[in-house]
């Protein structure tokens, strides 16, 4: 029997971390699992490139872009990319790059002349591309974005690309839940993006260039063994360390972020030890039939897929209230056809805290389609 009453209220870890800025968060479920200051908007330097690959994904799923589409790099993206004083990869005007070869290198190198070249293949110039960076950010519930660049530079770091309309401190700033926001959709959409950036390096006219993300890999949280996949790192005088992973971890995909932190990657570790420590996997196992109309079969199971919470130690399995939400036709049937991916129903568990607010939804899908049938009407035709 699905459950009704209201959760027993649970919230997420409290940390302290050397950071000004962290969050975890559970990538299936959106639960936050533990948090510091996460709702201040802070300068995120490179991280911004997360957003950046969203946005050229898009585009790629709608065609107007491919993977192996080969572009110049204009002579100013050049000039940027030989300047020392930034992270880069060099780029040569006589060649010709893939939009996944210019991806590869904001992904692994953060390089930030070759993401200005791939910024521009998507969007036609600077301004426009950003500009679809602040929409992506709106559309997966990121409000207090403030977006200047694809790259995450401060403005007047920008060269040829500075805006003269905007101060040269100007740079690009969210908070920790809306950067973690962003990962999750980068994580759940975009597989070119998280394929690139769980390489542990990237060759570039014939040599090797390491990942800056030195947590690839497995890492000893205390008696937890992490899966890190990925995913991008940021530095800027004003950010500090930035770093954003996505790990693995008793059976969980888990995103955590940290910002203007002393030591990015100790921090992380540190963030995950302290969120290992207090908290448990529970997991969340509900079904039930309904009827289809019109469908065939004219009946089928919903059910969580692979469902979990994570809880205080030593805190009960919560109770959560379970929330019809596929229109209804003729009482309680369903109007097919349905797909293995169409949420018919949620269980709320109200209480504990998610990137979206202050309750986390798991949700109810058919565990086999719903093809529609004939309807008299139709066979009259």
């Amino acid at each position: 029997m699905l459950p009704t009453s209201t959760v027993q209220a649970a919230t997420s870890v409290q940390t302290h971390v050397q950071a000004k800025a962290a969050v975890m968060i559970d990538v299936q479920t959106g639960q936050l699992i533990a948090q510091q200051n996460a709702k201040q908007a802070l300068p995120i330097a490179s991280l911004s490139k997360l957003l950046t690959l969203l946005v050229v994904e898009r585009a790629v799923a709608k065609q107007q872009l491919r993977w192996d589409e080969q572009v110049k790099a204009q002579p100013d993206e050049v000039k940027l990319s030989h300047n020392p004083l930034y992270s880069n990869v060099p780029l040569d005007t006589h060649q010709r790059y893939s939009i996944q070869q210019l991806a590869a290198a904001a992904m692994v190198k953060s390089a930030d002349g070759a993401t200005i070249t791939l910024a521009k293949a998507a969007g036609g110039d600077l301004t426009h591309f950003t500009k679809e960076m602040q929409t992506t950010a709106h559309q997966v519930g990121v409000k207090d974005a403030q977006l200047y660049n694809p790259v995450g530079l401060a403005d007047g770091d920008m060269g040829a690309y500075q805006n003269p309309r905007i101060p040269d401190q100007a740079e690009n700033q969210m908070s920790a839940i809306s950067v973690a926001k962003i990962a999750r959709q980068v994580v759940n959409q975009d597989a070119m993006t998280v394929q690139l950036a769980k390489q542990p390096s990237l060759a570039w006219q014939g040599r090797m260039v390491k990942n800056t993300n030195e947590l690839l890999g497995t890492v000893k949280i205390g008696n937890d063994q992490v899966e890190i996949k990925g995913l991008k790192t940021g530095t800027s005088e004003g950010a500090g360390q930035c770093l954003v992973t996505l790990g693995i971890v008793r059976g969980r995909r888990v995103i955590t972020v940290v910002l203007n932190a002393n030591n990015r990657f100790q921090v992380t570790k540190d963030l995950y030890q302290q969120a290992l420590t207090k908290m448990r996997v529970q997991p969340i196992h509900y079904q039930a039939m309904i009827k289809t109309w019109q469908g065939q079969p004219g009946r089928v199971t919903v059910a969580t897929k692979q469902a979990a919470l994570w809880l205080p130690k030593g805190q009960p399995r919560p109770q959560g209230k379970l929330v019809w939400r596929t229109k209804q036709r003729w009482g309680w049937r369903y109007q097919a056809p349905l797909s293995t991916k169409q949420v018919v129903a949620t269980v709320n568990y109200q209480g504990i805290p998610s990137v979206s607010g202050s309750q986390v939804r798991i949700a109810l899908t058919p565990t086999s389609p719903v093809k529609k049938t004939p309807s008299w009407f139709d066979l009259g035709k």
